[in-house]
């Protein structure tokens, strides 16, 4: 009697200690999922539509135009970076993909014949990448840089362009025209406005703007 009742209690412990350690994967479990879902967690604050027109300043002073025609040319992309704490980096990838689709269409409509590039790797790159690269070719005019943006083309000349967003109310677009062949700077002018780039009316006018007068430095 003595033994089955050994044999009883000890089934009793074990059922007990099992239902203990169940229960607390599943908490563990649950916790891990909550955590995962904080972390996943994007938050953007509200877009701030940009009155019209859009006033765009453009930096006469750094401008560059050794352009004589628009011919052979290609083009590799649009960089949108935003630099604004309150968006995080899920979000900051979403517009820095569906701008560059946008600004596809703009240039698509300006350049009847040019020719578009396999973007997907300069697109990929950081941040840091292209701020350092852009601001040494288009600030310091270290020209060396220029083969570190370039996607290889047969095109002699190549067109990129690189926005840059701070907070929601102000920013900047840098178009550059490179030779291809010799590495040099053609082309390039800055503009600033006080817009959120994030206003999709807003990005368009602004670049069709700067098209508008890439276009018109050779006519």
């Amino acid at each position: 009697m003595t033994k089955k009742y050994f044999l009883c209690n000890l089934s009793t412990i074990i059922i007990t200690c099992l239902s203990i350690t169940i229960f607390s994967c599943k908490a563990r479990v649950s916790s891990n999922n909550d955590s995962l879902q904080v972390t996943n967690k994007t938050t953007e604050p509200p877009i701030v539509y940009c009155d019209t027109p859009i006033n765009i300043y453009e930096n006469k002073e750094m401008a560059v135009n050794k352009l004589k025609n628009l011919m052979s040319l290609s083009y590799s992309t649009t960089y949108s970076q935003f630099y604004t704490s309150s968006i995080d980096t899920v979000i900051k990838n979403k517009y820095r993909y569906k701008l560059a689709k946008k600004a596809d269409s703009i240039i698509k409509a300006n350049f009847e014949n040019i020719k578009f590039l396999d973007n997907d790797k300069l697109l990929a790159s950081d941040y840091k990448f292209i701020a350092k690269n852009t601001s040494l070719i288009g600030y310091y005019r270290k020209y060396d840089n220029i083969k570190d943006v370039l996607i290889p083309t047969n095109n002699e000349k190549q067109l990129f362009i690189t926005t840059r967003s701070y907070g929601t109310s102000k920013g900047n677009l840098e178009i550059f025209v490179f030779n291809t062949y010799k590495k040099e700077l053609l082309y390039y002018n800055k503009y600033q406005f006080n817009c959120d780039l994030r206003d999709s009316f807003t990005f368009e006018q602004i670049v069709e703007y700067a098209i508008l007068q890439l276009k018109q430095s050779i006519d």
